[in-house]
């Protein structure tokens, strides 16, 4: 019996390979996406408190300057993080379509009564 570590593997390796190259396109991206959303609460958590709070005892104007400066250094990563979130749908329905596309085939050349 293959201990739980090589069982898991295997089942992973079955996975990615039923899924395609769409899912493994998906799978980069979803990665992608959750260090960039990770990276921005570890951003909010530490950097962002600081910045913001360092702005409370210099005059107005300073105060002012440094809170846009933490505003503008909070949004960096936000356009790329929206564009994933809108492409890793589509990118689902293109691994269906491609799926789809593929099981027509298989049943083109072997018929309906064996789909396998």
């Amino acid at each position: 019996m293959l201990p739980d570590t090589q069982f898991m593997q295997l089942v992973l390796e079955e996975f990615f390979q039923a899924g395609g190259p769409v899912l493994l396109v998906l799978a980069a991206l979803a990665l992608l996406l959750w260090t960039l959303l990770l990276e921005r609460c570890w951003f909010l958590l530490r950097s962002f408190r600081r910045c913001c709070g360092a702005a409370r005892p210099p005059p107005a104007t300073a105060a002012l300057q440094q809170k846009c400066a933490a505003n503008v250094a909070l949004q960096t990563s936000l356009a790329m993080i929206k564009t994933l979130i809108a492409l890793c749908p589509l990118l689902g329905l293109l691994g269906t379509v491609v799926g789809m596309i593929q099981l027509f085939d298989v049943l083109a050349l072997r018929g309906a009564a064996n789909p396998v």
